[in-house]
């Protein structure tokens, strides 16, 4: 599909495309294990894109928890 849109004047997008499926693949999953070192650049070169929210894709990267909502998964609310 991204070769057939090579020809159609949609090189820039084809490129973003292929970056972002790149970008997801070589980020990081759930159970990687992290040092604090990896943490800590993890979250401070998260300061420095545009959209520190959302990966390539649209899909969060970083969620907001009230306290209650923390409390609740934790069972102390019922």
């Amino acid at each position: 599909d991204n070769i057939k849109s090579l020809g159609s004047g949609k090189t820039t997008e084809v490129k973003y495309n292929r970056i972002a499926t790149l970008a997801c693949k070589a980020a990081v999953k759930a159970n990687d294990y992290l040092n604090h070192v990896e943490m800590e650049k993890l979250i401070n070169d998260l300061r420095y894109i545009d959209d520190p929210f959302h990966c390539p894709h649209g899909r969060p990267v970083i969620i907001k928890f009230t306290n209650y909502e923390l409390d609740k998964k934790f069972r102390r609310i019922v």
